[in-house]
């Protein structure tokens, strides 16, 4: 099978023109900044243009290595984060050839890509070069969020597939994670937009126990979500 070429070109740097990376800062610090330290040794995987590790790097995190496998994307990673360890390559081949291990590995819109049928392999990946009590944590797209889901799915031509809590927490598993030991949570963005759509999530909830009963109540709406599992 053909994959896209020129990921960065072709889609992803027209799609996020408008890309502001002082309130992604805020966005991201908001979300996930309570789960690390600032010793931590952190891999960003699919790291993209590198933004995610430019807001480590600016909140005093230095032990940062990223992985992309798309050159345009590499090359703005490499243009915005001069001193840290980057990787143009395959994750699956970067992991089968290092020999270390990580405190913090974090897989932001990227398991959506992979086909099904190396998904579960990736995650053992993962749980291989995790330290004890490591973190995965992962941002994916939510297909519980019926307003945005087919969007979400859809509106990148390379999505190979979306995921809910329940059936990223079934890959989790299978790949060693204890139930236990994997929490899931809405993606937090604005502070007063959270609030209007948890005000209103709240109706959309009670109305959806007709339909799946209690467990619409721990439903969650937003786009993406947040996953956080500890080996």
């Amino acid at each position: 099978m053909r994959k896209m070429k020129n990921y960065f070109e072709l889609y992803y740097s027209w799609v996020n023109k408008n890309f502001n990376i002082n309130n992604y800062s805020k966005i991201v610090m908001r979300n996930i900044g309570s789960y690390l330290d600032k010793k931590h040794n952190i891999l960003d995987i699919g790291c993209g243009c590198g933004y995610l590790l430019k807001v480590l790097e600016n909140s005093g995190f230095k032990n940062l290595t990223g992985v992309e496998i798309d050159k345009g994307q590499f090359l703005n990673c490499k243009k915005i984060l001069k001193n840290r360890k980057l990787y143009n390559m395959d994750i699956i081949n970067f992991f089968k050839k290092i020999n270390k291990k990580f405190n913090v590995i974090i897989a932001f819109d990227l398991i959506e890509h992979l086909p099904k049928n190396k998904i579960l392999y990736f995650i053992e990946l993962v749980y291989k070069h995790l330290e004890n009590d490591g973190l995965f944590i992962i941002r994916i797209p939510n297909a519980d969020c019926f307003f945005t889901a087919s969007r979400m799915r859809y509106g990148d031509f390379t999505h190979e597939t979306i995921f809910n809590s329940e059936s990223i927490k079934s890959f989790l598993i299978q790949a060693n994670f204890k139930l236990n030991n994997i929490k899931t949570y809405p993606w937090k963005g604005n502070i007063i937009n959270d609030l209007i759509k948890n005000f209103f999530d709240f109706f959309i909830k009670i109305y959806l126990i007709l339909y799946v009963g209690r467990d619409a109540l721990r439903l969650i709406f937003t786009p993406n979500f947040l996953v956080i599992a500890k080996k």
